[in-house]
């Protein structure tokens, strides 16, 4: 056995998380037994281990697999021989020490999550050391570490080893799977907390809950924008009576005040021009009482965090990190996906694809929660189709992509266009009726269920 193992344990200097009995095990058991080690390498590489030696040949032992032979003693020696490592790692010797260590692989998850563990911890030593070097730098923008402790934290958070991670069988899965069952045959799901809001599409559409990036998009005017209010209120007043203490994280683009004007005229029934400008003639004072009773009511009990003004990446993930931490997230709004500020330094189309896939990753494996998004367009004469710049890699990651068309003859009559659906059936196309004063939007009464129908 080498010198730096017969002097372990370890001195009484401050040394990084690191557990050598650990990582003996771990080796040893993948040595003693066939299958040991897929299912050490499903938790650990060779890089988590701290000693070198160790990391030397655990990746002897991968190269054994990768050519499909037995991991063993003698494979795993003639790899090591075959690279001239052998006797740098302590010869025949030591790796039969390491299978004398562990009398049986039958602990090899509990030895190598022990030894994930370790190198989690040092990765955490890591990336405060790189963000103390980033803090002496002194920034121009000081707020740029807070954002690249929050991407680092967030991408070394996904690095930690989960029971629930990997592949499951249907036995494991048995108890959701009874649960879809039962649900089914308990009838039609009810809806989520999560709701587009307009009457009967959402029934007509997998609840919500389930999706995780919705587009809708539009041209100028069509309205996309009041289809996210409408989303955004009917959701938090959903949570609000549910008593669910997640929140909508809205990230607006447009003029600081205007989603809070058109929540409240949602919510009111007073038109926003007149929140805005003030009542035209008179009003009956009970009306009045009413509204500041309603502006009171969406303050202190609708569950809605609000960014407006220039949006950027780093500012969403930074938020959306602290809410989740303080309060829990339901859903967040992106208004609108071509005013996202990106960086510039390459091209637009460049940013706009990573931030796809940046967004993507948020929604499907951080958050898992809906991410409402919408998406100017403009229609292209020449080739007879809508066009969104920088939005077809957003597009092709959605669930659920919808498309507004106003009427021109009727300025309050849009025809909604489901585009792409993964989840459940396409609604086809469906004509609604926008009053843009409430930012409220319904079917139109014939594409209603019955029971939703104006008397």
């Amino acid at each position: 056995m080498s010198a730096e193992r017969q002097t372990h344990p370890a001195s009484q200097e401050r040394v990084p998380p690191r557990d050598f009995d650990a990582e003996q095990a771990v080796l040893g058991s993948m040595l003693l037994e066939p299958g040991a080690a897929a299912r050490a390498l499903a938790i650990v590489g060779p890089d988590d281990f701290y000693w070198e030696d160790h990391q030397i040949i655990a990746r002897a032992i991968e190269a054994c697999r990768a050519q499909n032979q037995p991991v063993d003693l003698v494979t795993v020696g003639g790899e090591l021989r075959r690279q001239n490592l052998l006797e740098r790692v302590g010869g025949g010797t030591y790796l039969t020490a390491l299978i004398a260590q562990v009398p049986t692989a039958a602990h090899v998850v509990r030895y190598a999550t022990r030894v994930a563990e370790t190198s989690y911890s040092r990765s955490c030593l890591t990336m405060l050391g790189e963000l103390q070097e980033l803090a002496f730098s002194d920034p121009a923008d000081p707020l740029e570490i807070t954002n690249e402790m929050v991407c680092r934290a967030t991408t070394l958070a996904n690095r930690r080893v989960s029971p629930e991670s990997g592949l499951r069988t249907w036995a494991d899965l048995k108890t959701e799977i009874v649960a879809m069952a039962e649900a089914a045959a308990a009838g039609r799901r009810e809806l989520s907390a999560q709701r587009l809001g307009i009457d009967g599409l959402d029934r007509l559409l997998v609840p919500l809950d389930q999706h995780r990036l919705v587009l809708v998009k539009g041209g100028t005017g069509s309205g996309k924008s009041h289809v996210l209010v409408n989303a955004t209120m009917a959701t938090a007043v959903e949570l609000a009576a549910r008593h669910d203490g997640r929140r909508i994280c809205v990230f607006s683009t447009e003029q600081p005040g205007m989603y809070a004007v058109r929540g409240l005229a949602w919510l009111s029934g007073v038109d926003s021009l007149e929140i805005v400008n003030g009542y035209n003639g008179e009003r009956n004072p009970e009306q009045r009482e009413n509204l500041r009773a309603f502006a009171e009511a969406m303050a202190e009990q609708l569950p809605i965090s609000i960014e407006e003004g220039e949006v950027t990446e780093d500012r969403i993930e930074a938020d959306l990190h602290r809410h989740a931490a303080q309060y829990g997230i339901a859903m967040v709004v992106l208004d609108y996906w071509q005013e996202i500020a990106v960086r510039p330094n390459r091209t637009r189309a460049e940013e706009f694809f990573r931030l796809a896939q940046r967004m993507k990753h948020l929604a499907q494996d951080v958050y898992r929660v809906p991410f409402l998004i919408a998406s100017q367009v403009t229609f292209n004469q020449g080739s007879r189709v809508w066009q969104a710049a920088e939005s077809q890699q957003i597009e092709r990651a959605a669930t659920l992509v919808m498309r507004l068309d106003r009427d021109k003859q009727r300025r309050e009559q849009y025809t909604l266009h489901c585009e792409k659906t993964r989840l459940g059936l396409e609604f086809g196309s469906v004509p609604v009726h926008m009053d843009k004063a409430h930012s409220r939007v319904h079917l139109l009464d014939d594409h209603r269920p019955p029971e939703e129908r104006v008397a």
